[in-house]
């Protein structure tokens, strides 16, 4: 939804968007019992934080670039925890 409301530059929704995904990896990342799961969505909701502040400021550079560091924290849990076998 991020990607998407900043395409059409709709910096509100980013904002908001970017808010419930702080929010909502916080929840997980201060509960979860693996200790590599707990930094990586505890990272993520940082990095959420920061596309807010950036979409306040209408800086589409660093909300694109925070999405990309959001990505690799995705992709490193789902290598190394989620979907490990």
């Amino acid at each position: 939804a991020i990607n998407e409301n900043l395409g059409v530059k709709k910096f509100e929704a980013v904002t908001r968007d970017a808010d419930e995904l702080s929010a909502q990896t916080r929840k997980v990342g201060e509960n979860f019992p693996n200790p590599l799961g707990k930094e990586l969505n505890l990272a993520i909701s940082l990095l959420a934080k920061d596309i807010s502040v950036a979409a306040a400021k209408k800086n589409g550079d660093t909300i694109k670039g925070k999405l990309g560091e959001i990505k690799g924290k995705c992709d490193e849990c789902h290598a190394k925890i989620r979907d490990k076998k």
